[in-house]
């Protein structure tokens, strides 16, 4: 069976109270049984998270089993991320108990509206009880916010509704089709790890996205290290890759038996650990600043004080390293005793510790998170991939619909919002002018002068490129000051002929005959290429080309020579007596020196 097969996938996550038949019904729809721990068997109880599987030829569900005993509500939350649907399992003899109505919010904290209510044990009532439970377990469930979920009698000992309840399960991906995200990168929470004689170490886990395949490369997060995937099983069967909405057991190559453990996540991409997250909170009762919680979310729990900000958001202060994204789906429990505080939904985990009113722009709105991130990279910009990162991988046309709505201006390979470009342009423009004040014949500065406030922030290419998207020229690592003029052939013909002759041109005459050219034009073209500031007259028949003569002044300036006289000037620019006069009495008329007797003194 490929990955790309179009078989409808779902998970079901069951859900109810210790005891109410959760395992039993599994076993009884699937032939599968979930307890495999000797305690699970010897206590009649379900301790730690099962598996099972349902297939046919045209769906695919997989089950995860979660204990229903308040003290292992934790294995709970470590199974319930990344389910499709839920199996609310309801004892007939019972009714609604404590962990009935705490995993019913659980459920609708992390946003899961459809599925199935199982009334287990029908066999163990009579028939007036049964149906006086039906009503009880649909007003409960309509008080939830459960959606529209039928309520379906079954009994495992006898077999009565199974069929039923099987067949309805099987039509749920139909009726709902989950949303699947098939891109890069791939996420698999793991849940559960164990070892197997000749093939090594074997992690389990619901894939939340992505495509893994067999023989490639992953990451083990928040840790960071890198292994290979040897072989994929998905319910039992070999197969050359699992995909999002399946259950998959991964046979890992690369780590250690203790790398690998429940709450740690494989993928492909560098995700930043992170020790702060921001949230919006969903809690029914009012929480205290600087609380200490226990935050659930995938396969991990991890302790956390709470720090509240406006509008019903908060950032969770890790005490340990995690990895999560914008947009994941948590569940808060109080520290101590750990009962059910509320959740929410991830909304960055990048930002800095922020004041109480100190994030207006950050919400669940992608483009409104944009512009948060973009306002916090500054003049820096922001690279496309921190977005992507950031933003939780979103879809590539949502990006980009988002920054469109943001008119957010893109160099350089990054982004910024257009009033901190604009700063941008206003600070190179300034250091622009102040260098050209202090340094009035350069023909270009720095570019990490230019660019001092983010210059740490680029490449030379890249900062290049910036500087060609603030309209700038740039070559070389440095910045143009002074752009060239835009010259007609016959004038770039006669320039042509001066610029490689540096500091010794030639005599009109001898351009003249030359380019051919009668001695008046080519003494009018002159005159044209020195209004264009092209050439520079610095005596009589004496035309320097600018960038010469530019480069000319900086290698002087550069000997920070106090005095000299024209004998190092001549060796300084090799030039003969006969250029190198005309020209220190053009510097001096220029102030770039001062004559002192038969020495110079350069001016600071």
């Amino acid at each position: 069976m490929g990955y790309n097969t179009p078989m409808l996938k779902a998970i079901v996550g069951t859900a109810g109270h210790v005891d109410h038949g959760k395992t039993t019904l599994l076993k009884a729809l699937t032939g599968i049984d979930c307890d495999r721990l000797p305690e699970e068997k010897a206590r009649e109880i379900t301790i730690d998270l099962g598996f099972a599987h349902l297939l046919t030829p045209e769906v695919q569900l997989g089950f995860i089993d979660v204990p229903g005993h308040e003290r292992f509500l934790k294995n709970l939350l470590a199974g319930i991320g990344g389910i499709d649907f839920f199996l609310l399992c309801v004892g007939a003899d019972e009714g609604v108990k404590a962990q009935t109505v705490e995993h019913a919010r659980i459920l609708k904290l992390l946003g899961l509206e459809r599925g199935l209510v199982a009334l287990t044990k029908r066999d163990m009532v009579d028939a007036e009880t049964l149906e006086l439970r039906l009503l009880e377990v649909q007003e409960f469930i309509e008080d939830e916010g459960l959606g529209d979920a039928p309520v379906l009698p079954v009994s495992a000992a006898t077999g009565e509704g199974i069929d039923d309840l099987r067949a309805r399960l099987l039509a749920l991906p139909a009726g709902h089709p989950p949303v699947r995200d098939l891109s890069d990168p791939f996420l698999l929470p793991i849940d559960r790890v164990f070892s197997l004689s000749g093939a090594g170490a074997i992690a389990t886990g619901t894939m939340i996205r992505g495509v893994l395949k067999s023989g490639e490369a992953v990451l083990l997060l928040p840790d960071g290290k890198e292994g290979r995937v040897r072989s994929v099983e998905v319910h039992g069967r070999r197969r050359d890759a699992a995909e999002a909405g399946e259950r998959a057991s991964v046979n890992l190559a690369g780590f250690a038996s203790d790398d690998l453990a429940r709450g740690k996540l494989l993928t492909r991409a560098p995700i930043p650990a992170t020790r702060r997250v921001t949230v919006r909170l969903e809690t029914a009762e009012k929480v205290k600043e600087n609380l200490r919680v226990r935050f659930a979310h995938w396969t991990r729990e991890a302790l956390g004080r709470l720090h509240l900000l406006d509008g019903g958001r908060a950032q969770i202060l890790m005490e340990e390293e995690i990895t999560a994204l914008r947009g994941d789906r948590f569940i808060l429990r109080y520290y101590s005793p750990p009962d059910l505080l509320g959740g929410g939904v991830v909304l960055d985990t990048g930002a800095r510790r922020l004041p109480p009113d100190g994030a207006p722009t950050l919400g669940e709105d992608l483009a409104g998170s944009i512009r948060f991130w973009l306002e916090e990279g500054g003049m820096r910009g922001v690279p496309p991939e921190t977005l992507r990162l950031r933003g939780g991988f979103p879809p590539a046309a949502a990006l980009r619909d988002a920054l469109a709505s943001l008119s957010a201006v893109e160099a350089a390979g990054r982004w910024w919002l257009p009033p901190t470009f604009e700063a941008l342009r206003t600070s190179v423009e300034g250091a622009r002018a102040a260098f050209l004040k202090a340094n009035p014949w350069a023909a270009g500065m720095p570019l990490k002068a230019a660019f001092a406030a983010v210059a740490d922030a680029f490449s030379e290419d890249g900062l290049e490129k910036l500087a060609a998207a603030l309209g700038l020229a740039a070559a070389r690592g440095e910045l143009t000051l002074k752009s060239g003029p835009a010259l007609s052939p016959e004038l770039q013909k006669i320039l042509d002929l001066w610029k490689p002759a540096g500091l010794a041109p030639p005599k009109p005459e001898e351009a003249a005959a030359a380019l051919g050219l009668p001695l008046p034009a080519l003494r009018k073209r002159v005159e044209e290429l020195i209004k264009l500031k092209a050439l520079t007259r610095v005596s009589t028949d004496y035309y320097i080309e600018r960038e010469a003569l530019e480069n000319a002044v900086a290698k002087l300036r550069a000997t920070r020579w106090e005095k000299f006289g024209i004998g190092e000037f001549k060796d300084l620019l090799g030039l003969t007596r006969k250029h190198a006069v005309p020209l220190l009495e053009y510097l001096d008329g220029q102030r770039v020196t001062i004559r002192a007797g038969d020495l110079r003194i350069l001016k600071k």
